[in-house]
């Protein structure tokens, strides 16, 4: 882009979905002609919080209009269905539209829209959040099928692009999305509008890095929505609106203040970058962002550490905040997962699935803090090891729940060969695994035959794994069946087919719900099987956890035991360089 939006740094709380974040209609485009987009209320009650919180789908409409509702939105009766404007507050800027109508917010058209085109009193379209809403059109209808796609977006109007035709009454009206509704952050920073820095009371550096540790394991943590992850690790705690948030009262606080104090002191900096307007000329102190939406100019986060003269510590909190904005989401990585991950290896960026965003990594996070908090990684790990040792026990106790149900199933099947498939499906769903179906054609005298055969080809046992033949395949000769193994938990399928292969035999393959298959089982009451489905899902998820916390407890201490193998040369190094000195 050749010009720069100015606008005010966003008001945004730190936290996902807290109310602020509720503005769900944060849109690129001015509204053409009378279309007047509001907000939700201020007033938002738990409920509608959840309305507004419930993923929207991949769904953007418009509603029909006519005499009939003119003061009324044609997307509910709800206030938050209805806060995009009134039928007559759109009335005049659909430019080309079918009909008319108004825009409705992302969870009214995930309700309507069942697929894309009329619905009922609906037009609706499908889009999937990230996309630069190139949206052209070449059809013969094509003016008409833009003018739309951009009333749906929020964005009313169409014009043409070659020969082709766009959503929006201007070019790149539409390419912010119009009103999709964004899980989390538009940005992690706080803003700092009327942030008194002459009275900002520095905390130590002792009390800054534990609140910096709180905030970041606490955060990532919520992500999961796991109660049970977040109550074992020592740095949190769950909150009464079911939140993973720090432990420590007001920890928050400092991350945040430390932040606004930053950037209250580089303000005449900051304004001067701000004022520009080409990109061009976004240079020096200055550097072109991306907040999602659009392209502004703000300033350097190491010249605005400078301008505030902050030590280290106060130093990494800002940029804790800032490098979200100033390194993932540069260009159009915010919303797009390839541009992301293009940057993310080497710049601490990653994509967040659950948000559609490219934020910063937690690994990035610690290594930012681990750079002038001693002992900072050590503690890190400490209590991601605490935490897993806690959370292995509630896997433990959890897992045996889950197996007594599968026993309970077991213990009413006297088949031999019954009893087995169906304790090995029971076992991979409490693992979290899927059932691995795996197939292969045996040349045999009989199908029990046959799966001996293949069991042995394939290092495996009427044990470790279940097999029978595959109903559903025709036997290609008289003498051959087409066998299916399932293998239990504790074995490699890659291995097996590797083996099966290396005996000349063809293998396909195919990922299967255990659950689901255990559900084709004959002879098993659909009862027992949802009490298990219950209790395994637990299981897994907390067995989940605990592989999550043991992975970045490692990770951790190998970054420990590499700055400590770094320290301990440098120290032998100049022990060398004193000796030869000595010598000399």
């Amino acid at each position: 882009k050749d010009t720069l939006t100015r606008t005010a740094r966003p008001k945004m709380a730190r936290t996902m979905h807290r109310s602020a974040l509720l503005l769900t209609l944060v849109l690129s485009c001015v509204v053409a002609a009378s279309a007047k987009v509001g907000k939700p209320p201020k007033d938002l009650t738990d409920a509608e919080k959840t309305t507004l919180q419930a993923e929207p789908g991949s769904y953007s409409c418009y509603g029909k209009c006519d005499n009939a509702n003119a003061e009324k939105s044609p997307c509910g009766t709800d206030r938050i269905d209805t806060y995009l404007g009134t039928c007559n507050e759109f009335k005049g800027s659909y430019g080309k539209a079918t009909q008319w109508g108004a825009t409705c917010p992302k969870h009214v058209c995930k309700a309507k829209c069942t697929a894309e085109g009329v619905n009922g009193d609906f037009h609706c379209f499908t889009f999937k959040t990230g996309d630069k809403f190139n949206l052209m059109f070449e059809d013969a209808n094509a003016e008409v099928s833009a003018a739309d796609m951009g009333l749906s977006l929020g964005c009313p109007g169409s014009h043409k692009m070659g020969k082709k035709y766009m959503a929006g009454k201007g070019h790149r009206d539409c390419e912010g999305g119009g009103p999709v509704y964004k899980k989390g952050e538009k940005t992690a920073r706080p803003a700092a509008d009327g942030f008194d820095k002459d009275k900002y009371k520095k905390k130590d550096a002792s009390a800054a890095c534990k609140a910096t540790l709180e905030r970041f394991v606490c955060k990532d943590i919520d992500k999961s929505k796991s109660k049970d992850k977040c109550e074992v690790n020592d740095n949190c705690k769950w909150s009464a609106d079911k939140k993973c948030v720090p432990k420590t009262e007001g920890s928050d606080a400092v991350l945040d203040d430390a932040y606004k104090n930053v950037r209250a002191r580089a303000k005449t900096k900051a304004d001067t970058c701000a004022a520009i307007t080409k990109t061009a000329d976004c240079t020096g102190d200055c550097e072109v962002v991306n907040d999602g939406e659009t392209q502004s100019c703000d300033v350097n986060p190491e010249v605005a550490r400078t301008a505030a003269g902050v030590d280290a510590v106060e130093g990494m909190m800002f940029d804790q905040l800032e490098h979200e904005l100033h390194v993932c989401n540069a260009g159009e990585s915010k919303k797009d997962k390839t541009a992301c991950e293009a940057i993310g290896k080497n710049k601490g960026c990653e994509w967040n699935a659950d948000d559609n965003l490219c934020t910063t990594s937690l690994a990035h996070r610690t290594d930012m803090a681990a750079k002038v908090c001693p002992n900072f990684m050590s503690d890190y790990a400490g209590a991601q090891r605490a935490a897993a040792d806690k959370l292995r026990e509630k896997h433990k106790d959890q897992k045996a729940k889950a197996e007594k149900k599968r026993d309970a199933i077991t213990d009413k099947i006297t088949d031999k060969k019954k009893k087995k498939k169906v304790k090995i499906l029971a076992d991979l769903a409490i693992a979290g695994k899927k059932a691995k179906k795996i197939k292969s054609t045996v040349t045999a005298d009989s199908a029990d035959a046959a799966c001996t055969e293949a069991l042995a080809k394939a290092g495996l046992t009427t044990d470790n794994a279940h097999c029978e033949q595959d109903t559903s395949s025709r036997r290609k000769l008289l003498a051959s069946y087409t066998i299916m193994m399932i293998p239990d938990p504790t074995v490699d399928s890659a291995k097996v087919i590797a083996s099966l292969e290396r005996n000349g035999y063809t293998v396909t393959e195919q990922d299967e719900d255990p659950i689901a298959v255990l559900r084709t089982v004959d002879g098993v009451e659909a009862a027992d099987i949802d009490a298990l489905e219950t209790e395994a899902d637990a299981a897994a998820d907390l067995g989940t956890g605990v592989a999550d916390l043991d992975s970045e407890t490692k990770t951790a201490d190998a970054k420990v035991a590499s700055d400590s193998g770094a320290i301990r040369a440098g120290v032998f190094a100049a022990v060398a360089a004193l000796s030869v000195l000595a010598l000399a």
